[in-house]
């Protein structure tokens, strides 16, 4: 077992607790924030660019285009912003929050820092780029920035907060959504890993298959401390679904598994298990005096 740091990366509270164990790493969990981080040894920092390199893509994208599609629509709507707002997508995978903040009106640009080909017009919207990067060179700010299952996988949030602060304008919006400490469904992977010592379904919600894991589940207090360490204001969070249960057997390359998802998807959606699996954070860069 690895030692334990000495305190929370996200709120500076500590020190964290051992969890459990990972095939990649020990995960501690912070007893004043209840955010749980993974001490990963095993990552280069080029991995991290290897995101997509780690999925099927065409299952990937047939099962997530119209899921996230639908959640950016959901978010952008709540969030109300007026038409011609600048907007950057942090992580724009397959560039489609850009297409839905068209759709909304919005002046879309994304950063991207692993290899993906895009079309016109993404292709002269989407640079490869890491949010450092970003940050670092341009001199433009953005009315709204959004990372959608970005913050996660950072090696530094507190820091990725800050470069967001330094992104936005005067009354900008970031939109945060990541994966919920307290779903149901990540509750249910930690009571069957301290009653059956069964990793497997944390493994999954980890992502440790993936050169790119996730490094941290956040709980909404966790979030907050981070967006706070950056002088970001907290102006509203709620939950969504992390799943498309009607859909989720199209992700599946098994027969069986195909089968079997596709007879239960509809009950488990109907149920609402995982409705509260996705925290999304909305944060303001308030106007300077």
């Amino acid at each position: 077992m690895m030692e334990a740091p000495d305190a929370c990366s996200l709120c500076r509270g500590g020190p964290p607790r051992f969890a459990f164990r990972l095939s990649r790493g020990d995960v501690t969990r912070c007893q004043h924030c209840g955010g749980f981080m993974v001490q990963d040894t095993f990552v280069s920092a080029e991995q991290d660019r290897k995101f997509h390199e780690g999925i099927e893509e065409r299952l990937f994208v047939q099962y997530f285009e119209p899921f996230r599609k639908g959640q950016y629509r959901q978010v952008l709507s709540r969030l109300g912003p007026a038409p011609g707002s600048r907007l950057l997508d942090v992580g724009a995978s397959y560039g489609w929050m850009l297409e839905v903040g068209s759709d909304f009106g919005l002046d879309c640009y994304g950063v991207e820092p692993t290899p993906v080909h895009y079309e016109p017009p993404l292709s002269g919207r989407i640079v490869r780029r890491t949010l450092d990067d970003h940050a670092a060179q341009t001199g433009e700010t953005y009315a709204i920035v959004t990372l959608w299952h970005v913050m996660e996988h950072l090696r530094d949030p507190v820091l990725a907060a800050t470069q967001i602060h330094r992104l936005l304008s005067d009354g900008g919006h970031a939109v945060i959504g990541v994966p919920n400490a307290r779903g149901r469904m990540y509750r249910l992977g930690l009571a069957l890993s301290g009653a059956f010592r069964s990793q497997r379904l944390l493994e999954e919600l980890w992502y440790t298959g993936n050169p790119n894991m996730h490094r941290y589940y956040f709980s909404e207090v966790a979030l907050r401390h981070v967006l706070r360490t950056a002088d970001l204001q907290v102006v509203d969070a709620y939950a969504v679904d992390a799943f498309d249960w009607r859909r989720i057997w199209s992700r599946s390359t098994n027969t069986a598994g195909r089968t079997i998802l596709r007879a239960i998807g509809p009950a488990i959606a109907w149920s609402g298990f995982t409705a509260n699996e996705n925290l999304v954070v909305v944060a303001e860069k308030r106007m300077q005096p």
